[in-house]
């Protein structure tokens, strides 16, 4: 460089100083903030709405067991005194053989009385004798109609138990296609709940006092 000659100067630079702090973002107006408390609102709403739904459904699905059960109970009731009447018709039944070999007993001493080569029957005694197998005849049908009077009815109470048994299981049905119903609606909360769940505003940042803004 020569000696007495001067530097050009530095061209001058139009970029500005940077800022101390970033512009702040435009507040958000009062229509867009009103929207999202109503979309807010709305979805809170409908979550409850599917939760009370569901409460409707399980509860509908309470009373159906309840009655359920108490339909349970009267065919079992209604097994116990078929199974009763069984016995009582078995037990007359049981009687007959019994009351038929006491009149075979006299039978032959009838017809050993008749036979030629026997010792004979008097005739008061042989009158005696038919009275005694008319009697026990008698006694025969007596029996076998009571043992048919208990087997009927031990068959109407079979009936009985089979109806209540049609409209337990009838209501048992309902009360599960009531509980399905209501874990539907439970899920379908439970996926709302969870998809608005990112949609909440973040709670408010408590700050000590005397702190100001950074």
């Amino acid at each position: 460089m020569v000696d007495g000659a001067q530097e050009p100067p530095a061209p001058p630079t139009s970029q500005s100083p940077a800022p101390a702090h970033p512009p702040a973002p435009p507040p958000e107006t009062s229509l867009e903030r009103l929207r999202g408390v109503r979309v807010l609102s709305q979805g809170y709403g409908d979550i409850t709405k599917l939760r009370e739904m569901a409460a409707k459904w399980n509860n509908k699905a309470a009373k159906l067991k309840h009655k359920a059960a108490q339909f349970i109970t009267r065919m079992e009731k209604a097994r116990h005194r078929a199974t009763v009447y069984r016995e009582k018709q078995n037990t007359y039944l049981a009687k007959v053989p019994l009351v038929e070999g006491t009149m075979a007993d006299l039978e032959k001493e009838l017809q050993a009385g008749a036979h030629p080569g026997g010792q004979g029957i008097r005739p008061q005694d042989q009158s005696r004798i038919h009275v005694k197998i008319r009697r026990l005849q008698e006694r025969i049908l007596n029996l076998q109609r009571k043992a048919r009077i208990y087997e009927t009815k031990a068959a109407h109470q079979m009936a009985i138990a089979s109806q209540r048994k049609i409209t337990a299981d009838t209501y048992m049905e309902q009360a599960h296609a009531a509980e399905t119903e209501a874990a539907n609606l439970t899920s379908r909360a439970d996926r709302l709940q969870r998809a608005s769940e990112p949609e909440m505003p973040p709670p408010p940042v408590s700050r000590p006092p005397g702190t100001g803004s950074a």
